[in-house]
């Protein structure tokens, strides 16, 4: 399984502006850059039209376009499968709707409640002409004609885009509570490159391993962990996190791996801000326990 290099970069920024005209509706814009070392780099935009309702809660209809650039093209594997690598430009567009549902007691530090969300979008994928994979040229058996890999290649499919999440606390006696988490992130298509699988792994996601480490054309994740509450904004716990992974590009089996992790959390009020720390040992591919091999995450969430 390939890794989430140390000179990868990414970034992420949003922004929301609710009740428009003084009115339940709203708009929002993301941007997402995705660097993922020498080899390419994803570009994806978006912007929303939300109906806003009580609290957090929203639907909404939104436009996103997610492109892909290589900055290294492995030519070399080209000329011995004849075929597109599994690393290609690609260019989509994705027409979906969301739903967001949030219940909890208190927001920063939650003893009871839920979130649900459910986002779907479907689009066109197009498979962009690199310039050095079109260099490379083949003899066509019926017309001895030299082409590219391209020139037999179907290059615009339909892709669906399924997210799937939902958390729940259930209160334990005055000071504790039980958290579980599912989520389930899944791509549909006909072909799938490497350079647009899901990219997952980490605090916010699967603790236990590296940012972004785990790549997936699905997975199903599921936490469970048990929070005692030390202040009104603080609290420490215990926890365990797995997932179970298709990935396409490696194999054609229905589950390619199961990682895990586990380990002990804390998230610390720090003036008008919480501290969120955990550390983790995590597994994967069958691999043993390494104790030289746990993480420690954290982040700071601040709220104004």
């Amino acid at each position: 399984m390939e890794i989430y290099l140390q000179n990868s970069q990414k970034l992420d920024v949003g922004f929301t502006y609710p009740y428009l005209f003084n009115t339940k509706l709203g708009v929002s814009s993301e941007f997402n850059l995705n660097k993922f070392d020498t080899i390419f780099v994803n570009l994806m935009g978006k912007i929303s039209l939300r109906y806003q309702q009580q609290g957090n809660n929203y639907f909404q209809i939104y436009y996103q376009n997610i492109s892909s650039n290589l900055l290294n093209a492995d030519t070399s594997r080209i000329r011995s499968t004849r075929s597109i690598p599994t690393n290609n430009p690609y260019s989509i567009d994705n027409y979906g709707i969301a739903v967001f549902q949030q219940d909890f007691d208190y927001l920063p530090n939650p003893r009871k409640g839920y979130n649900v969300l459910a986002d779907i979008a479907i689009g066109q994928k197009q498979i962009v002409r690199n310039a050095d994979i079109r260099k490379v040229k083949f003899i066509n058996a019926d017309n001895r004609q030299f082409i590219s890999v391209y020139d037999t290649a179907k290059l615009r499919s339909t892709r669906l885009d399924i997210k799937l999440s939902a958390s729940y606390f259930i209160p334990v006696k005055e000071r504790g509570t039980f958290l579980q988490r599912l989520s389930f992130n899944g791509l549909f298509a006909s072909q799938l490159f490497f350079n647009e699988l899901y990219n997952f792994g980490g605090y916010s996601s699967l603790r236990g391993f590296d940012e972004n480490e785990l790549f997936a054309s699905k997975a199903l994740t599921y936490t469970v962990e048990y929070r005692y509450l030390i202040g009104e904004n603080s609290n420490v716990g215990l926890f365990i996190n797995t997932a179970f992974v298709e990935n396409k590009i490696e194999s054609n089996n229905l589950i390619y791996d199961v990682p895990y992790g586990f380990g002990a959390s804390a998230n610390i009020q720090v003036g008008k801000g919480i501290l969120n720390l955990a550390y983790a040992l995590g597994s994967q591919q069958g691999n043993p326990l390494q104790l030289s091999a746990a993480k420690f995450h954290f982040g700071v969430i601040n709220y104004f």
